[in-house]
């Protein structure tokens, strides 16, 4: 279940943004309520705003952010299917710095089905068609800030 997405400097959005499921302490709808890893999380969100104000790429970069994690395995190396080329997204480009810089995505999550109810902080920075830090750190459902490092690669940042 998805407590929060993070993205930096994709199409739209030049800044970071994040999208949290965390509940409020406001209780009108308790029905879209979920407790879940020790934290109660919404299971329903609306993006709203005006018209060309981004809303779709919320969505975009989630998207992209997913299929890229689903279809890692087939970019780069020996790969034959999808011509193993990490598929290109756009960055900012109204800013002549951020036209340049690397793109940012992450998620915490929790996998209700193992049980355990533990929490996953997965992310990766890329630029162009490499990928320049990846990281995957997990936390206990009892343990209230420490994350153990499960991978890192690249200059990753803790």
């Amino acid at each position: 279940m998805l407590i929060q997405f993070n993205f930096k400097n994709f199409r739209s959005f030049r800044d970071d943004v994040s999208l949290d499921m965390t509940a409020t302490k406001i209780a009108e709808h308790p029905n879209h309520v979920v407790e879940c890893g020790g934290d109660k999380l919404l299971s329903v969100a609306a993006i709203y705003g005006a018209n060309a104000s981004g809303k779709s790429n919320v969505y975009a970069a989630f998207s992209f952010m997913k299929e890229y994690v689903s279809n890692s395995f087939y970019y780069g190396g020996n790969s034959t299917r999808k011509n193993g080329e990490i598929p290109q997204v756009s960055p900012y480009l109204f800013n002549c710095e951020s036209r340049n810089e690397p793109l940012e995505f992450e998620v915490f999550y929790v996998d209700p089905s193992d049980g355990k109810e533990k929490t996953y902080q997965y992310g990766f920075v890329i630029q162009g068609t490499e990928v320049l830090e990846e990281w995957l750190y997990t936390k206990a459902r009892t343990a209230r800030t420490k994350y153990r490092t499960v991978f890192t690669a690249g200059r990753v940042k803790n």
